[in-house]
């Protein structure tokens, strides 16, 4: 089985709006995190986590073409360790 991704993310207050950074590591790698941050400034904190949300889903959705153990339509809450999904239909 391949290392599975973890993102941690965060919106950050930056120049009079907001910005995330994204944290991707890979899970029993032992190496390193890579981390992104938006281009864009964003009105409120509660868009900049939208979009970073959005970007994540958008990381996942690539990986799951290349990786099949990883399930582009769920992912694990890091904080709550729940199953959940991206289309909030349903929660596991």
């Amino acid at each position: 089985m391949k290392d599975l991704p973890r993102f941690r993310g965060n919106a950050i207050e930056h120049e009079g709006g907001w910005v995330y950074e994204i944290y991707v590591s890979f899970l029993g790698s032992g190496d390193g995190a890579e981390s992104f941050r938006s281009h864009d400034t964003f009105k409120t904190r509660e868009i900049a986590i939208e979009k970073l949300r959005a970007e994540v889903q958008f990381m996942i959705e690539g990986l799951a073409k290349k990786m099949p153990e990883i399930d582009a339509k769920e992912y694990i809450d890091m904080k709550t360790n729940e199953r959940m999904r991206w289309d909030k239909t349903q929660y596991n």
